[in-house]
């Protein structure tokens, strides 16, 4: 009943998006879209390849990003300039 929101959450805010060529996960896109005053973002997905985390924290103008991708994977880690 609620996929929709699990998945807005890795997606859209975690960032986590296969690229449209990839099979299995094998191409990864981490492009985190925090909104509003969320201070930090942890997610996870399970795929076939292996676990994809994406965790951001926010501290007063900088951001930590921390991103783990399954071996044989590749990633692309994209950023917004506005904060």
């Amino acid at each position: 009943m609620f996929d929709w929101v699990s998945g807005w959450f890795y997606r859209t805010l975690a960032g986590i998006q296969p690229v449209s060529d990839a099979v299995g996960f094998d191409k990864v896109t981490i492009k985190s879209q925090p909104v509003g005053e969320l201070k930090w973002v942890k997610a996870s997905y399970d795929s076939v390849r292996g676990k994809v985390v994406s965790e951001l924290e926010k501290t007063g103008d900088q951001f930590k990003h921390h991103v783990s991708i399954p071996v044989g994977a590749t990633a692309a880690v994209l950023y917004r300039a506005k904060i």
